[in-house]
């Protein structure tokens, strides 16, 4: 499966992760994993009824006042959240990693392609500065 992602894709995921973390402290920023392990990842965890979240934990995630839910619904993550189903039916929920080759999940496990517009990295999606990782 290949999905090309567009400049306002970018923006709209970039500014819903920027208006989750919002909210936040600095020290509660901090403790939101934005990106996974040593890769530059970005996990994104949906609950049992689809509902995509950013990691505040590792594993699962209690308590569940906790999990950072996105308000819109985005168009990245409708496709992440389709993909995922595909080969994780009848499970609900879990946990997938979007990086410049596409939507990951169960560690390497590649569900799909994203085509990402030139020049778009991590640190530009979720705001690091500093960072000079390129997708």
């Amino acid at each position: 499966m290949i999905e090309r992602v567009s400049a306002a894709d970018v923006e709209e995921l970039q500014g819903a992760i920027e208006s989750v973390l919002k909210p936040l402290s600095l020290e509660e920023i901090k403790k939101v994993h934005l990106k996974a392990t040593n890769r530059w990842r970005v996990p994104i965890s949906f609950d049992v009824r689809w509902r995509p979240f950013l990691n505040w934990t590792r594993g699962y995630h209690h308590p569940r006042e906790l999990r950072l839910y996105f308000d819109l619904v985005l168009r990245v993550l409708r496709v992440a959240e389709t993909w995922f189903k595909s080969v994780q039916s009848p499970r609900s929920g879990g946990r997938v990693f979007l990086d410049g080759r596409g939507i990951h999940c169960d560690g390497d496990i590649l569900l799909g392609t994203l085509e990402w517009p030139a020049g778009v990295g991590v640190a530009r999606l979720i705001g690091v500065r500093g960072a000079h990782h390129t997708w």
